[in-house]
């Protein structure tokens, strides 16, 4: 108290070092106060009161008061640290520092800006998550300051949390924690200022990826998600926004990685290994080119395939296009699919993509010459693989009366188009011998 009446009265540099201990004790002192602590909720009720913000004193029962000053002076030792840390001596210091900051070269200064710093400022969010208070205050508190009518209209439904409950909340701000520190352990802040990526790091990636499809509020607000989609980028009212699963998808993704860095970006061939290698002209490696590597990273575009949004996202696409494409083409997508048949299309798609790899397809990519013993079966297979995919081969007399019409030839749709492949892929035959 004799430091800050000398700061105020005697215009004295308030040090940093050692404030917090004093600060403790201040609080510590005027809440085991008996005017106070003997009947904490009716203080604590009053308080808001004065500020607006309507808490029940039975709301209060569940508040432990002791956990939460315990909270608060971590908190404050935190703050102490990392103002020390980050070289502010003084509170003269750190005001010419906030009434000098620069914005443009904030990231550039390593004493403020450092995992270190950053970790301690998570510590800080997680024991303000932790604290009991945070719940009963929830409600009061989005009542008192959101008023949805006074927001941008384009927000409005996302700033509705009438169906987002306190325990989302809480268990949405933890996740949010665990992205952090994820973000941390991948060192993003060193891979932004130049470091190299540590691809080796993948549970950390993982994580992100979990956490972050696993929040409650995605769940809750799905719907106002889409329909900003609908708006401003593409029309998805048809979307079945009910039948996605965002956590399912989430480990679905993080699948995806796992495989794409063990099998691509940890191998030192790979040719990204800081952020400004992304800036090259050519930021890929002729070693991608390779059966085993290709394969892999179908495995991973196949987990992505199989979740639900793509599920949900495809017949829609598919319908769009159908009102898009060209009344000459109009029978490459002329067929009513549905969403099962348009799945099993898409992993139609993943086997003609395998079948094209064993085949050698890649080295024409590479200048190189493709193995011919062997690559009729690869072909065949593909062409019919292509050909009993529900977009096509469900209406294939349609489907060839169309190619050939492309080409002005007119053959009846009545023409056995099975013998038409069997002849085709014995050509393939004859041209590979």
């Amino acid at each position: 108290a004799a430091k800050a009446y000398n700061v105020m009265l005697k215009d004295e540099a308030l040090p940093f070092e050692g404030i917090a201990e004093h600060l403790i004790n201040i609080i510590d002192a005027l809440a085991h106060m008996n005017i106070i602590s003997k009947d904490a909720d009716t203080f604590v009720s009053n308080t808001l009161g004065l500020f607006g913000i309507s808490v029940s004193k039975e709301l209060l029962d569940s508040v432990d008061y002791e956990h939460d000053l315990n909270n608060l002076y971590a908190i404050i030792e935190t703050i102490e640290t990392i103002l020390i840390r980050s070289n502010f001596a003084d509170h003269v210091e750190l005001l010419d520092f906030v009434n000098n900051l620069d914005f443009s070269t904030i990231l550039a200064n390593e004493d403020l800006i450092n995992n270190n710093n950053i970790d301690y400022i998570i510590d800080i969010i997680e024991n303000i998550v932790d604290l009991s208070l945070l719940p009963v205050l929830y409600e009061p508190l989005y009542e008192k300051f959101v008023v949805l009518e006074n927001m941008p209209e384009a927000f409005q439904g996302f700033l509705d949390l009438s169906e987002y409950s306190s325990d989302m909340l809480i268990e949405d701000l933890h996740s949010i924690i665990n992205v952090l520190r994820s973000a941390v352990t991948f060192d993003a802040l060193g891979i932004i200022r130049g470091n190299a990526i540590n691809w080796n790091n993948i549970a950390a990636i993982e994580n992100i990826f979990t956490e972050i499809f696993g929040l409650n509020y995605l769940d809750v607000k799905l719907d106002e998600i889409v329909e900003y989609v609908s708006a401003s980028i593409f029309d998805l009212a048809d979307l079945d926004v009910t039948a996605i699963d965002l956590e399912a998808d989430g480990a679905k993704i993080a699948l995806a990685y796992r495989i794409l860095a063990e099998s691509i970006l940890t191998q030192n061939w790979f040719p990204i290994q800081f952020l400004s290698d992304m800036n090259k002209p050519t930021f890929y490696s002729e070693d991608i080119f390779n059966a085993n590597v290709l394969h892999k990273a179908l495995d991973a575009l196949n987990e992505i395939l199989t979740t639900t949004i793509v599920y949900e996202i495809v017949p829609v696409a598919y319908e769009t296009l159908q009102n898009m494409v060209p009344d000459s083409l109009f029978f490459l997508v002329s067929n009513s699919l549905s969403k099962d048949e348009l799945a099993e299309d898409l992993q139609s798609i993943v086997l003609v993509l395998r079948e094209a790899i064993d085949a050698g397809a890649y080295n024409v990519l590479l200048g190189k010459g493709i193995e011919i013993e062997g690559i009729a079966d690869h072909i065949a297979n593909a062409i019919e693989t292509l050909f009993n995919t529900n977009i096509l081969g469900n209406d294939l007399p349609n489907l060839f009366s169309g190619l050939f019409g492309l080409i002005k030839i007119d053959i009846e749709k009545g023409v056995c188009i099975r013998k038409l492949i069997q002849a085709l892929f014995y050509c393939i035959g004859i041209c590979v011998i």
